[in-house]
């Protein structure tokens, strides 16, 4: 008989940790298609009950699984549980654990047995003369404490409206950003400095003028990649909030995409870009993105119906990367929480910083 049973595995299943798998799950930017297009469905466009929805579904599915296959997460660790949700289960069955069991004691029998047999031939025994484990810890304590800082390279970097930007260098990755998001007007001192917002572009448009914020709407869906006026095109259910008439993932992909709006030699940045930044780095704390060498402000975002919303208290940044009928986007507010990337409607219009290509 099994050693986990569903009447134990159901009520001890600890939902706080299935609910820190998911958070962690969106934050490299993995969701379940299935799920996520449902909690988009049922949320009518409005993004932050389609998050709210993915996650209550995500869980709800994590835990029947669990139950199904008579988990006990007390007898599992957190790290193996991680691994076994990534990984869909697959593999696992209900007396896995049992044999996991009796191969670690037989593991320890034959290490045991081998000792016995090699131990007369082994002359004797060195003892290593490492560094004690204290010293260790200090030092690598130390050299967790140095903060690094962004280096900044003065150039006459501009876009297609003349605006001047600098280069700033990651103490991270090393790689090369801009020094303010697109179109604005000035680097960010405050985080809800509207100066340094910059301009609300739909994912995969050129500048073409409608990323401006006071840009007029318009209701008909583009025919083409290369739009002919300078309007948000509000996005409709009817064709999956996209300003295009028949999506296109191959837009604003690396400096030579499509419609890519940075300047010259610089691109958007991938999902993994802003995660290796941001998530990865930088610490936690509130206004992390801000706070960080980026120094990201939060500009909000305009919705699909063309209002601006959340401006000081919200943001989300495009990146390149795509998932099924939608595009990604880091996301974070000024309530502290912890930046991740979540998925977004492309006829919303969001923030860009730009990252130059490498050669």
């Amino acid at each position: 008989m099994s050693e986990y049973k569903n009447s134990e595995s159901s009520s001890n299943i600890d939902l706080d940790i299935l609910y820190e798998f998911v958070l962690e799950e969106m934050q490299i930017g993995n969701p379940r298609t299935g799920l996520l297009t449902k909690a988009v469905i049922e949320s009518d466009g409005d993004d932050d009950k389609a998050k709210s929805l993915y996650l209550q579904y995500r869980v709800e599915s994590i835990k029947k699984d669990m139950e199904t296959l008579e988990i006990d997460p007390r007898k599992i660790s957190k790290e193996e549980l991680f691994t076994l949700i990534e990984n869909d289960f697959k593999g696992y069955k209900k007396s896995s654990q049992i044999f996991k069991k009796l191969s670690i004691v037989l593991l320890i029998f034959l290490t045991i047995a081998l000792a016995v047999v090699i131990y007369p031939y082994i002359p004797h025994l060195t003892i290593s003369n490492a560094q004690p484990k204290s010293v260790v810890e200090k030092h690598e304590s130390a050299v967790q404490e140095q903060k690094p800082q962004a280096r900044e390279k003065l150039g006459g970097i501009r876009d297609s409206y003349g605006n001047l930007y600098k280069e700033i260098k990651s103490p991270f990755t090393g790689k090369t950003w801009l020094d303010r998001n697109l179109g604005a007007k000035k680097a960010c001192e405050k985080y809800d400095e509207e100066q340094c917002f910059g301009d609300y572009f739909q994912w995969g448009r050129g500048a073409d003028g409608h990323e401006k914020a006071e840009s007029d709407l318009n209701t008909k869906l583009s025919d083409s990649e290369i739009v002919d006026h300078d309007q948000f095109i509000l996005g409709t259910s009817d064709n999956r909030y996209d300003w295009l008439k028949f999506q296109n993932n191959t837009l604003w992909q690396g400096h030579y995409g499509a419609n890519n709006p940075c300047p010259q030699g610089f691109r958007l940045p991938t999902a993994g870009e802003y995660k290796a930044e941001l998530i990865d780095n930088g610490g936690t704390n509130k206004h992390k993105i801000f706070k960080s060498f980026l120094k990201l402000p939060m500009a909000g975002f305009r919705n699909y119906e063309g209002l601006v919303n959340n401006q000081g208290f919200e943001a989300r940044y495009w990146a390149s990367s795509r998932k099924s009928q939608f595009s990604l986007a880091l996301s974070s507010s000024n309530g502290g929480e912890r930046p991740y990337i979540f998925f977004f409607e492309r006829s919303n219009g969001n923030t860009v910083r730009c990252i130059k290509d490498s050669k």
